[in-house]
């Protein structure tokens, strides 16, 4: 544990930046809440999504430096995942010897899931969460004491508190019960073995009754994560076959013979129970019903919010059972009864050989499912096509297949762990390579650089920073990750306010609108401007203030207590064209040792010349209903403008907020000289300063 905690804590020092939106960002910004507030919450309001993890990662905001604290969030991810192999130790350890138990724990540190040790993710406290839980719940079948299911209880809440997912959880308590008291050896009729089962799991069972109920009348059913969820209208075969979507890539992410080895183990079990010990009959009892139920969960859940695609993240802990049930079929000497055999090789295999591999390795599918992205690399590696890697992956699957059925029994153990091994290094390499990958382009390609915290830096943790979002001008996934990361590494980042155009993420935000009499910013629904002394905004917003830093692709202003803007334009496209008509506002008059200058131009035009005549007018500016217009004339500059052809006018500067509006007519059309843009276009029109001059 400490040798793979020490790699892991190596290798998460490469991942420059969370990555994942919107997850990442998400348990972050709960986390800093938990930390700084004492709040489990995103951006002030409420967020019940996770509990226990935002908890366990939250100390690392109390660094310095967010640098040190991304390390530190990272290295609590990595301690916290490992202690998985704790209780599947323990648990391996009663069902088979001290070689095999260790051996199968080795496995489990190899497994590629562990690469989300390097993201911000609950599934690194939700693995050692399950396990444990799995495993108090095996050995509270084995030994129903009050002190073992409170115990249990405790798990399961735990598990509940980092993931709602671990509801599954629940269920799995009662069936396994049953299912252990039918596997009981006794001379008792069933139906007494049934209800004796599951009366000596009552503590547990009224436990969770009481808990559940408790928390339904103190915090109400919209406090659960994922309550929406559970109103969703689902179809029960979607479910199912979605669910088997999911086990057959568990299946193949896990090497295939460890489900064989599963199904062997159970169908032996089953069987003859007298002749195994409490514990393999409660680890089969505990498995069986784990399976089911989390895959019809999962299922259910991916069915509709997942379009049917696998995802790895859902499934992978259930690859610890697999790892036991593995180290079990070990430990008892590799039984293999002829149609127990065959049925255990031909269900994993067939299950990879039915499973529409291709379909889901068109794209990268590396933040779902580490396993599918391997293959999903190996048609760029090999410069196949994802219908040759599928019948690659097939051709695995059989071989697989063939080892668990004719492998020798003394060579068995190597030869059978040492190739998984292999596999899942490879494919956890695959993966961690690319997530370096990804993580160095969100942090440095968004402008944010090496020193991502300058806005912490330049106007102190203390003071809160309000964050303008906008998306004009730029790519909207772009200034989505700008602001993502401009909030992860400056922990003043207080609040953000939209003007309209929606982040990638649904997340908690201030709704605004642009006064456009005014520039001022203001609250949807306030008469007031959105007073904030410090702003951050994409580069292309311009507001009234002074500039603090200049940060490609974001700016920070101190303004003059109020969120404004300095200018706008209307009619204008992103690439500086406009149609006939259009305009600028500038709500700060300019310095009074500048002239304005105001620039037409057609020269990226060179096909035919269609004359258009300029109409150009600066004034006053003066507001009705929220709406600009152009108050008393000051200037009005006519010109003709052709192909090819500009025009600069210098005009002394406005004293107040004032007004540029143009119009061009006649318009013309590239597409009508054999171009693809439709656009009826006018001119390219800017407006700026240049040094005081007559006009």
């Amino acid at each position: 544990m400490l040798a793979a905690a020490g790699i892991r804590t190596f290798l998460t020092r490469k991942i420059a930046a969370p990555q994942l939106m919107c997850d990442e960002f998400i348990y972050a910004g709960i986390a800093k809440s938990v930390a700084l507030d004492g709040h489990f919450a995103y951006r002030h309001e409420p967020n019940p999504v996770s509990f226990v993890y935002p908890a366990l990662i939250a100390p690392a905001w109390w660094a310095h430096s967010m640098e040190t604290a991304y390390g530190l969030a990272k290295a609590i991810n990595v301690g916290v995942m490992t202690l998985a192999a704790l209780p599947f130790f323990l648990w391996a350890r009663r069902l088979s010897s001290p070689l095999y138990a260790l051996a199968g724990t080795a496995l489990l540190l190899l497994l590629p899931a562990f690469d989300y040790t390097a993201m911000l993710m609950t599934e690194n406290a939700f693995f050692p969460a399950f396990v444990l839980a799995a495993y108090a719940i095996a050995r509270s079948l084995e030994r129903p004491s009050v002190a073992s299911q409170l115990f249990t209880v405790a798990a399961i809440v735990v598990a509940l508190g980092v993931r709602a997912q671990a509801a599954a959880l629940v269920v799995v308590l009662p069936t396994a019960a049953l299912l252990y008291a039918a596997l009981d050896t006794g001379s008792e009729r069933t139906l007494s073995r049934l209800v004796r089962g599951v009366k000596q799991q009552w503590v547990a069972l009224g436990a969770l009754a009481g808990l559940g109920a408790v928390y339904w009348l103190i915090r109400g059913p919209g406090a659960i994560p994922y309550h929406e969820v559970l109103q969703a209208d689902y179809s029960l075969w979607d479910g199912v076959r979605t669910a088997i979507y999911n086990l057959a890539a568990l299946t193949l992410e896990m090497g295939v013979f460890p489900v064989s080895a599963l199904i062997v183990v159970i169908g032996i079990v089953v069987w003859t129970p007298a002749r195994f010990t409490p514990a393999k009959r409660a680890f089969v009892a505990v498995a069986l019903p784990t399976f089911v139920w989390f895959l019809l969960e999962i299922g259910l859940f991916s069915s509709l919010f997942a379009s049917h695609f696998p995802v790895e993240r859902y499934t992978f802990y259930l690859g610890a059972l697999l790892l036991l049930a593995l180290v079990t079929w070990l430990h008892e000497g590799l039984p293999r009864p002829r149609l127990l055999t065959a049925i255990a090789a031909l269900v994993p295999v067939g299950l990879v050989l039915w499973f529409p591999l291709s379909r889901f390795i068109q794209d990268s599918p590396v933040y779902s499912s580490f396993g599918l992205y391997y293959f999903f690399n190996l048609v760029r590696r090999l410069g196949s096509s994802p219908n040759h890697i599928e019948l690659l992956a097939s051709a695995g699957a059989v071989l697989a297949g063939l080892l668990f059925v004719f492998v020798p029994r003394r060579l068995g153990p190597i030869v059978l762990a040492l190739p998984l091994a292999v596999f899942f290094v490879a494919v956890g390499r695959s993966a961690f390579i690319s997530l370096q990958t990804y993580a160095s382009f969100a942090r440095y390609e968004t402008g944010l650089g090496r020193d991502s915290s300058w806005i912490e830096e330049e106007f102190g943790r203390d003071h809160p920073v309000t964050f303008l979002y906008s998306a004009s001008g730029t790519d909207p996934f772009v200034a989505s990750q700008a602001l993502m990361q401009a909030e992860f590494w400056n922990r003043n980042v207080d609040e953000v306010v939209n003007t309209g155009t929606p982040e990638l993420c649904p997340l908690p935000e201030r709704a605004a609108r642009v006064d456009l009499a005014t520039g001022e910013i203001r609250p949807v629904g306030n008469a007031g401007a959105i007073a904030s002394p410090r702003v951050v905004t994409n580069q292309s917003v311009g507001l009234a203030g002074r500039v603090v830093v200049r940060r490609a692709p974001l700016v920070a202003y101190r303004t003059p207590g109020v969120a404004k803007l300095a200018s706008a334009y209307e009619g204008v496209y992103a690439d500086g064209w406009t149609g006939q008509d259009a305009a600028y506002t500038g709500y700060v008059a300019p310095p009074r040792k500048r002239a304005l200058s105001v620039s037409l131009s057609r020269v990226p035009w060179t096909g035919p010349d269609v004359p258009g005549h300029v109409v150009l007018r600066l004034g006053t500016l003066v507001g009705s209903g929220g709406e600009p217009r152009l108050g008393r004339v000051l200037a009005r500059r006519t010109l003709t403008l052709h192909a090819g052809a500009s025009r600069v006018f210098l005009f002394p500067p406005p004293r107040g907020p004032y007004r540029v509006e143009l119009h061009v007519e006649p318009t013309f059309s590239p597409v009508d000289f054999g171009s693809a843009d439709s656009r009826q276009l006018g001119a390219l029109f800017s407006v700026g300063l240049a040094p005081r001059a007559a006009s």
